[in-house]
Order: C-alpha cells, then sequence, then structure tokens
C-alpha cells in the first residue's frame, strides 16, 4: 500500500490518497492517527478500490499522519507528504 497526504490549509481539509499495491484489491477498515498541534485524533475509512480518495474535514494542519497507529492490520505500506 503506497500513500500521500496534503492539508488544504484554506478549505481546512486533508486529503488523502491510498494506493492497494497487489492485483486484487482487498476490502478492509484502515485507521488514520493525526497528529496535530494541539493534539491527536483517529480517523477511519473505509479501503474497497484500487486507488481510494478521501478528504476529512480538520480544523487545523497535521504536523504528522500515520498509517494503522494501533497495528491492527498487517501490510506493508508508507504514507507521505505531497
Amino acid at each position: 500500500m503506497k500513500g500521500s497526504w496534503h492539508y488544504d490549509r484554506q478549505k481546512k481539509e486533508l486529503r488523502l490518497v491510498i494506493n492497494q499495491k497487489q492485483a486484487t484489491p482487498f476490502r478492509f477498515n484502515l485507521d488514520l492517527g493525526v497528529q496535530t498541534k494541539t493534539g491527536s485524533q483517529t480517523l477511519s475509512w473505509e479501503i474497497k478500490e484500487k486507488r481510494n480518495e478521501r478528504v476529512f474535514p480538520l480544523t487545523e494542519a497535521p504536523k504528522k499522519v500515520r498509517l494503522d497507529p494501533d497495528s491492527w492490520l498487517l501490510f506493508e505500506g508508507k504514507l507521505r507528504k505531497k
């Protein structure tokens, strides 16, 4: 799994793209750990396609975004800031 994220300061939105690398995509819930200046939160997202895009409302810019912060899933993945 590979992904990227971008925060739009004007719209106050966190935009994410997750790509599954295997031939047949799996369907699963993915938690995202989002750390901001004032705290952290976990966002959940149902992944079901080879390419997945989602926008989450977020009032402040994230300092860090992590895939599966509690390590519930077994996968190799990278998430980078765009």
